[in-house]
């Protein structure tokens, strides 16, 4: 039998409640993983940068990226506690790190 993971989408009203919109937002998200959180809000956003210290979940994120968010979610593999700042282009309006404390 299949886990479904937050089957009544409280988790993402939840993000969309303490973020607000997310409309021509640059997104920073810690502990991506394979996109499970990251594809449901990817859309509303401007830019994500997703970053994740496990390289199968990135690899996995990276095979599994919708085509329509191509070029606008970017998947790095790393830690926030020792990535190169210069990794990170630009600014953000946004963290965000689900399950990853």
């Amino acid at each position: 039998m299949a886990v479904r993971l937050d089957p009544q989408e409280e988790e993402v009203a939840l993000l969309h409640h303490a973020a607000g919109n997310l409309a021509g937002r640059r997104v920073l998200e810690i502990g991506s993983g394979a996109g499970r959180l990251t594809w449901r809000y990817a859309r509303d956003a401007a830019h994500v940068t997703a970053l994740d210290p496990d390289r199968e979940a990135v690899e996995q994120a990276r095979q599994g990226c919708p085509s329509d968010l191509q070029g606008r979610v970017e998947l790095l593999h790393g830690s926030i506690l020792n990535i190169d700042p210069s990794t990170l282009r630009g600014g953000y309006d946004l963290a965000i790190y689900s399950w990853s404390l």
